[in-house]
């Protein structure tokens, strides 16, 4: 007799099958919020583009040791799909190659595109690294005929002639090109790194990572022959043959001044270029004292000019990856509050449904409907996480004190999402009316200690069901909400959340102020 009773208060009884409908369409209105998510990612990483690109594109943004494997595939897959394999997929593939392959690599690619100069230059560069000064020589010459106006190959030209002859015995010859070039004036231009401008932004930190890279690749050779310059003239001055070195140095910071002050301002080879010119200025200063003369006032304003840069561009490569590492902290942020949340929730709702499980609860109340204010809790709940974590994605977009709230801004992120879940323990205990008042509103039953007995039973199975089933609503809403997040944030900074490396800073617009800074320091 107990076990016929239909408590409705508790679930028992009406349209079972509408019931189970809701529920079902609310679990594919989550799902389809999470696979159009999904989709819109799929589709724009692997459709927007022929997989061969779209392989080369995500190798890009990857570690040399991951992108080296993706990329042999690609330049493999090109060549079997082209008569003419593409250069720039042999040429990104030579950037991350293994070391005793990166030669044969960049040989390769260069014989696809000799007339590409910046290519020559790299490829020069590496053959220099290696101790062929007379490869490398020859490619610097044929990128400077490709693009003459570029002064950087005559430089890594000079370099490469000065270091073929075993013993560096004659100087004069680089140094004549170096004056040479110094008297043109042309700009130093470095080369970029391979990229994808139409699908990836050139402002992130990994994009910096590889321009900075390979700047200092092209620097190495010009600061190796600095220092053999340097070295010649000191051994000369400690012998007292002075002759001409004066003038040579005077070349050599000349050079140096020219690589600093680049077409595009960098802190890299500004710092190269100021300490190659400093190094040749203490030189001259020892030939004035080596002299008896006093130094001008000329030569050690100079000097302290130089000293006085170096100390601006110092302080800003010493905290440059501390504050790379900060930004990286806060883009993170945003998207560690989020899959964080939900693993939460769902550890609750595990909880809910195995509880539920022991209860019997996922026979019973299936028609047992939520309160008005329980769906009101749970959605203003969302709506309000949402509102914050667009407020976290904004501060981790701001310079300057913006980001100095995104502790607090963490901290109602947190006070949200413990609300929702401590709010989903007593709900149902405030949902469900108790087993008395459940019994008198039933007026076929009587209200023994069996009917209650019963009856209370009825509510534990109830309350483990109508919490299964709160803590499955907010887990699908926060979903929702996430999945909402990230197409909006694709919309505004066409890129994903989880694109860290891309959204963190690389410093670009700071470093041109900080070496503008330097240089203003030295004067015209």
């Amino acid at each position: 007799m107990h076990e016929n009773l239909r408590i409705a208060e508790y679930g028992h009884g009406g349209d079972y099958a509408g019931a189970r409908r809701m529920r079902r369409a609310f679990r594919l209105c989550v799902l389809c919020c999470v696979l159009l998510t999904v989709m819109l990612w799929l589709s724009e990483r692997y459709l927007r583009y022929e997989l061969t690109e779209s392989q080369y594109i995500a190798a890009l943004t990857l570690p040399p040791e991951s992108a080296r494997a993706i990329l042999r595939q690609v330049v493999k897959r090109d060549a079997e799909l082209r008569e003419s394999p593409t250069p720039k997929y042999i040429a990104a593939l030579a950037e991350r190659e293994e070391a005793d392959l990166v030669l044969p690599t960049y040989a390769e690619a260069y014989k696809l595109d000799p007339n590409n100069a910046f290519l020559a230059l790299r490829y020069g560069c590496q053959l220099f690294q290696q101790g062929r000064y007379t490869e490398a020589r020859d490619r610097f010459r044929e990128a400077t005929a490709h693009m003459p106006q570029n002064a950087l190959g005559r430089y890594l030209e000079a370099a490469a002639l000065a270091w073929m002859d075993p013993d560096n015995a004659d100087l004069g010859e680089s140094l004549a090109l170096v004056a040479k070039t110094n008297s043109g004036r042309d700009a130093v231009v470095y080369p970029e790194p391979l990229w994808a401008p139409t699908a990836l932004p050139q402002q992130g930190a990994w994009y910096s990572k590889l321009r900075r890279g390979i700047v200092a690749e092209c620097c190495a050779p010009l600061y190796k022959y600095g220092d053999l310059v340097i070295g010649r003239a000191r051994n000369q001055i400690a012998l007292r043959k002075t002759q001409y070195w004066d003038q040579w140095l005077g070349t050599i910071e000349r050079m140096g001044d020219h690589l600093a002050r680049t077409k595009v301002p960098g802190a890299v080879q500004a710092t190269v270029g100021l300490r190659i010119r400093l190094a040749a200025l203490e030189q001259r200063h020892a030939i004035s004292e080596l002299d008896d003369a006093t130094p001008g006032p000329a030569l050690e304003g100079s000097r302290a000019k130089l000293e006085a840069a170096l100390d601006t561009l110092g302080e800003f490569e010493e905290s440059r990856e501390q504050r790379i590492a900060v930004d990286r902290e806060r883009h993170v942020l945003p998207l560690n509050a989020c899959w964080q949340s939900v693993a939460l929730v769902s550890v609750f709702y595990v909880f809910a449904w195995g509880l539920s499980q022991i209860m019997r609860g996922n026979k019973s109340g299936w028609h047992l409907r939520h309160s008005t204010t329980g769906l009101a809790v749970v959605s203003l709940g969302c709506v309000g996480l949402f509102a914050v974590l667009g407020a976290m994605t904004g501060l981790a977009h701001a310079e300057g004190t913006g980001s100095s709230w995104l502790p607090q801004v963490k901290a109602v992120w947190w006070s949200l999402v413990g609300l929702l879940l401590t709010f989903g323990l007593a709900y149902p205990a405030f949902r469900l009316p108790g087993a008395r008042a459940a019994v008198r509103n039933h007026a076929s039953a009587e209200v023994d200690s069996e009917t209650l007995k019963t009856v209370r039973r009825y509510r534990r199975d109830a309350y483990a069901t109508l919490l299964r089933r709160y803590y499955g609503v907010t887990l699908g809403l926060l979903l929702c909400m996430i999945s909402l997040w990230v197409v909006s944030y694709r919309v505004i900074f066409a890129l994903y959340p989880w694109q860290v490396g891309l959204l963190t800073t690389g410093l670009t617009d700071e470093e041109v102020r900080v070496v503008t800074q330097a240089l203003a320091i030295l004067g015209p």
